[in-house]
C-alpha cells in the first residue's frame, strides 16, 4: 500500500481509509471488510463512491462504505451511495455495526 491509504482496525473488522484527493487501485479495497473515504470535496468524494460502486467485481462495489466528514456535509446524492457517515475515527462502533448487518447479508 502507499501512504495515502491506512488500515484501521475494530475488534475483528479491518477498514481502508482513504483519501477522497489521491487515487489508488481499487482493487486494494477486496481484502477489507469496508471503506472510510475522507470526505474533503464534494465533486473527487462523488467520483470515487461512483468507480467504486460501478466496479465490475462483486467484492468492490458491495463494500460497505463510509464518508469521514473531514469538511462540511455530504450532499444527498453521495449520502444515498455509501452506507453511514462518521466524524470520528476514534469511535468505531457505529460504522463496525452497520457493516456487520451488510456482511451478514452477502
Amino acid at each position: 500500500m502507499n501512504n495515502t491509504v491506512q488500515t484501521l482496525k475494530y475488534e475483528e473488522l479491518t477498514f481502508l481509509r482513504v483519501s477522497d484527493r489521491y487515487p489508488f487501485h481499487l482493487d486494494q479495497i477486496k481484502p477489507f471488510d469496508g471503506v472510510v473515504i475522507e470526505f474533503t470535496e464534494k465533486k473527487s468524494s462523488l467520483e470515487l463512491v461512483k468507480n467504486i460502486r460501478s466496479h465490475n467485481q462483486a467484492s468492490v462495489y458491495l463494500t460497505p462504505l463510509f464518508l469521514y466528514r473531514l469538511y462540511g456535509e455530504p450532499d444527498k446524492l453521495i449520502a444515498k451511495l455509501v452506507d453511514g457517515t462518521t466524524s470520528n475515527l476514534g469511535d468505531l462502533k457505529p460504522i463496525a455495526d452497520i457493516t456487520r448487518k451488510i456482511k451478514s447479508r452477502m
